[in-house]
């Protein structure tokens, strides 16, 4: 079925998408966007170089996010967008 199939690749994607993570954590909170994409892009393209694979559409947003701590985040006023949200699940993995 679908579900399964997007199960199993999110699993083959796991390893990739959860160091992606870690290091946007750890290294990317103080800087612009455009430094984290670019960062990330050399991130992503490292990892599967090494033969990692990762998502092809890596976001902290779809990996750490939680949907209903998202929502309650814009009904408290932040600002949905990407940067926004992502500065947020950084705060709170941090």
């Amino acid at each position: 079925t679908a579900a399964s199939a997007a199960l199993a690749a999110s699993y083959e994607s796991l390893l990739g998408d959860v160091t992606l993570c870690a290091a946007s954590c750890a290294y990317l909170g103080p800087f612009t966007l455009s430094y984290r994409v670019s960062a990330t892009s050399r991130w992503l393209n490292a990892l599967r170089s090494a033969g990692i694979s990762c998502t092809n559409d890596f976001s902290l947003r779809a990996t750490l996010g939680v949907p209903v701590q998202i929502r309650e985040w814009a009904i408290n006023g932040l600002p949905s967008d990407g940067f926004s949200v992502d500065n947020a699940i950084i705060m709170t993995t941090s």
